[in-house]
């Protein structure tokens, strides 16, 4: 039982760090309450509806799904508020996947050539008038 509401409690803090991270996404501010509860829910709808004493869903399912399930919840409310702030501007959001994670970076030229090539993805999106969201 003291392990579960531990789980429980630790999901709930990831929870409120993801709804952080969307709330301080530029224009997050201008949505309504039903575009508020919109974007954030399924944030919500990720955490286990269950009380620490509860025998269901099992331990390891608490423990080993919960990640997947914000990681996807976080994408979903991505996806959501790009399409609420869209309506209010008429300004598509595109993403941009900028995969950088494990690249070296060995020397000044190294650097800047990543930061160049990053630009150039931006900038051309940009150009078109876009919001960009990286991903």
């Amino acid at each position: 039982r003291e392990q579960r509401g531990e789980l429980l409690a630790q999901h709930e803090q990831r929870a409120e760090a993801a709804r952080d991270t969307i709330k301080r996404r530029t224009g997050f501010e201008r949505l309504g309450p039903d575009a508020l509860h919109r974007v954030l829910r399924p944030i919500t709808e990720a955490l286990w509806d269950t009380p620490a004493d509860a025998v269901a869903p099992r331990l390891e399912q608490l423990r080993d799904g919960f990640v997947g399930r914000l990681e996807h919840a976080e994408e979903q409310a991505n996806e959501r508020l790009d399409e609420e702030l869209q309506s209010l501007d008429a300004r598509p959001v595109v993403k941009v996947a900028i995969s950088i994670r494990g690249r070296e970076i060995d020397s000044r030229a190294d650097l800047d050539a990543l930061l160049s090539e990053i630009e150039g993805r931006i900038a051309e999106k940009l150009k078109k008038k876009q919001r960009v969201r990286i991903t």
